[in-house]
């Protein structure tokens, strides 16, 4: 383990995964601070202003020990109380591929079931995809129409990023798509409607071009 080596980390936490392929599974949470797309913390980004991750711009450096310590502790937790290996790690951001690289994924990876890495597809991996084989997986949630990797599936939320489904279908043949309902982060009375119908407008989808329906459980369930 490389003892100078280290990470922005917003948070580690324990949860479900509640969106895309392990939606319901157990897992741990490795949120990495940054994004590329909302550099600036005092301006509200043009491309997704949707966002609700508190933690964007607020973390800690953490060395590379660390980090594997509280997610192992977090791991471990999840074991007493379900007694079950079939526990995953979520890798999500900000944008985690501005920082996540082989030495992170090489210390982590025995320990886990899965492992997802989420992100928004502008930024080239510095990692080896080979070292997923098997288990990992990338999910890509498009904001712009530049995408810098393959992912093993998209995950697009709806009505935000509708105009990049042609793209994707065109491009990205083989590749699964989920849609979500995007959920307004604001409070008014209209919230509760906006989101229903953002939710038909992805249940129409799905009958209509064969995508997948990502409903985002943890925050139905009010999990972290």
């Amino acid at each position: 383990m490389d003892p100078l080596k280290s990470y922005m980390v917003s948070e580690i936490f324990s949860s479900i995964q509640g969106e895309g392929l392990h939606a319901g599974w157990p897992c741990v949470f490795l949120r990495l601070q940054g994004c590329n797309l909302w550099p600036d913390p005092e301006v509200l980004s043009p491309v997704c202003p949707y966002c609700d991750t508190k933690q964007l711009h607020d973390g800690r450096l953490k060395s590379l020990e660390e980090v594997v310590y509280q997610v192992m502790a977090e791991r471990h937790s999840i074991g007493r109380l379900r007694n079950s290996e079939d526990v995953g790690l979520v890798i999500t951001g900000g944008e985690p591929l501005l920082q996540l690289d082989d030495q992170l994924i090489w210390e982590l990876a025995d320990f886990f079931s899965w492992i997802d890495i989420e992100t928004n597809g502008t930024v080239e991996p510095m990692f080896n995809r080979e070292l997923l084989r098997g288990f990992g997986y990338v999910s890509c949630s498009p904001k712009t129409p530049t995408i810098r990797l393959e992912p093993d599936w998209f995950k697009v939320l709806i009505p935000a990023h509708y105009d990049l489904l042609d793209l994707i279908e065109n491009q990205y043949q083989n590749i699964p798509v989920y849609v979500q309902p995007v959920d307004p982060p604001y409070e008014d009375d209209d919230t509760e409607d906006v989101y229903e119908s953002n939710v038909e407008k992805c249940i129409q989808l799905v009958r209509e071009r064969g995508y997948r329906l990502s409903v985002q459980l943890h925050k139905i369930l009010d999990l972290p």
